[in-house]
């Protein structure tokens, strides 16, 4: 006689229900780690954030990230040297951790980690390479973006957490804040640097 209570049930498969992070990914521990993966909301609010807190940092110093650009293509002492040097260190940890946070962000689209590093390698003296490999930064850092992550769990782990709740608003808020700081910083370098740039463009035209 069939005993059906003594029938287990059927498993459910790990790829059926996607098991996800119950880590919050903005948690200090999951942040200094590279093991795991990282949503594309998770990784522009991260991302941008880190933008306005890179120039926040460097209008709080009285440096104008617009006077650091205008100063490669005029001999005008528009900032001092001293102010250049400190505006780049801060641009570069900031581009530094931004390559550290992609790592999580690769691992969720099913890419190695590794690849973060053609973000670092730019910044060497390697001539045209360093250029090439910006541009190819630039791509990549668009597809991180936007780019969706694995459905399910995959060799880094298991899915990020899917609480999108206020993320979207947190987000939009970021954007706003970092057009505003650098509508006013634009604003108060326009008198310096438009000769800039008119200068600049008649070269172009010349050559």
């Amino acid at each position: 006689m069939d005993n059906n209570y003594e029938n287990p049930l059927p498993e459910t498969s790990e790829t059926q229900v996607p098991r996800r992070e119950t880590t919050h990914p903005f948690n200090s521990g999951n942040l200094t780690r590279i093991t795991g993966r990282m949503g594309r909301l998770d990784f522009a609010i991260l991302t941008i954030g880190l933008s306005l807190l890179v120039v926040l940092i460097q209008k709080m110093l009285g440096i104008n990230p617009f006077y650091i650009g205008a100063s490669v293509y005029t001999e005008d002492e528009l900032i001092s040297d001293a102010l250049i040097k400190q505006g780049l260190s801060i641009g570069i940890s900031g581009y530094l951790v931004y390559a550290f946070l992609s790592i999580k962000r690769l691992h969720d689209i099913n890419y190695s980690g590794w690849l973060a590093f053609i973000f670092v390698i730019p910044l060497l003296p390697l001539g045209l390479l360093s250029g090439l490999l910006a541009f190819a930064g630039f791509i990549i850092k668009a597809i991180l973006l936007f780019a969706k992550g694995e459905p399910n769990t995959n060799r880094f782990g298991p899915l990020p957490d899917g609480n999108h709740r206020n993320k979207l608003l947190i987000l939009v808020g970021i954007i706003f804040m970092i057009i505003l700081v650098y509508y006013n910083l634009f604003k108060e370098a326009q008198p310096i640097i438009e000769p800039v740039i008119e200068q600049w463009m008649l070269e172009m035209q010349q050559q």
